[in-house]
């Protein structure tokens, strides 16, 4: 029996990874692989970078905001945030990372007919997302999918699993909460699993997102962990970063907390005279 950690769109968040780090520790994994954008939004891109690349059992991933930064991708096609955080990212990342990036992180990874990727195979290096049936389909379109019992991704921020062809056709697992549990067997269709993010989950939920694999003989079983983290801590420090308020507030999830903070923003600012600012 093997044991990986597999996490993914950490965007900077060092909180957050360090709550995804101690929850791994519980289980005795064998390796972490990271599926890339450790980079990017967040307002620790160098600390999360420094902790990831100083441990000899993590596998990195090339993301597209790595590969922005090392200047293989456009950000034209990105947000008005997301040029925003390149533009930030690119200019407090210390250049000595960016030869690291370039020699130690990797397109994808195969282990055991299971792909890890960033964005979704065969379109990885396009960054192309799937996240429905249309997108899903054109995947499955192309032969070579066929060849993994898994593949393994992140890229949409959304915690999620595609069966293709079950009893009652296609389905869509997207209510994907802590410790839901899914079992593969060896051999089966190809399956695509989404396994969220780290720093910025997009699926209601702040909480971290990632995924526990236990590969043996015959079945390969995926668990999917949601971890607490400092939020507000790492709203404040977005905002005053110079990312801004905006960029914070992309970071929380659910309305009423959203809310809270934009409320308490306001009133520290009006306290202490506008010494936070957007």
């Amino acid at each position: 029996m093997k044991r990986i950690a597999v996490i993914s769109d950490i965007h900077g968040n060092f909180e957050a990874l360090l709550a995804v780090i101690e929850d791994i520790k519980k289980f005795n994994v064998d390796e972490i692989i990271c599926l890339g954008d450790i980079i990017g939004y967040g307002p620790n891109p160098n600390e999360c970078l420094e902790l990831l690349l100083s441990r000899s059992n993590i596998k990195l991933i090339l993301g597209n905001h790595e590969s922005m930064l090392i200047g293989e991708t456009s950000s034209e096609n990105c947000s008005q945030l997301g040029k925003k955080s390149c533009d930030w990212t690119n200019n407090i990342v210390k250049s000595d990372y960016l030869s690291e990036i370039n020699s130690l992180f990797k397109e994808n990874f195969e282990k055991d007919s299971i792909l890890f990727t960033h964005a979704s195979y065969p379109y990885n290096l396009e960054w192309k997302y799937a996240y429905n049936e249309k997108t899903y389909h054109q995947n499955f379109e192309m032969e070579q999918v066929n060849q993994y019992n898994l593949i393994i991704f992140g890229h949409t921020h959304r915690p999620q699993i595609y069966v293709k062809s079950t009893a009652d056709g296609n389905e869509i697992i997207t209510k994907i909460i802590h410790n839901f549990k899914y079992k593969i067997l060896k051999g089966d269709s190809t399956i695509f699993c989404n396994i969220g993010s780290v720093g910025q989950s997009r699926d209601g939920s702040t909480k971290a997102s990632y995924v526990l694999l236990t590969l043996e003989q015959n079945e390969i079983t995926i668990l999917f962990r949601r971890v607490k983290y400092s939020y507000f801590t790492v709203y404040n420090k977005i905002i005053k970063s110079g990312l801004g308020k905006e960029m914070a507030d992309f970071l929380i999830q659910e309305k009423w907390r959203k809310k809270l903070y934009g409320y308490t923003y306001y009133w520290w600012q009006w306290i202490f005279r506008g010494k936070l600012k957007n």
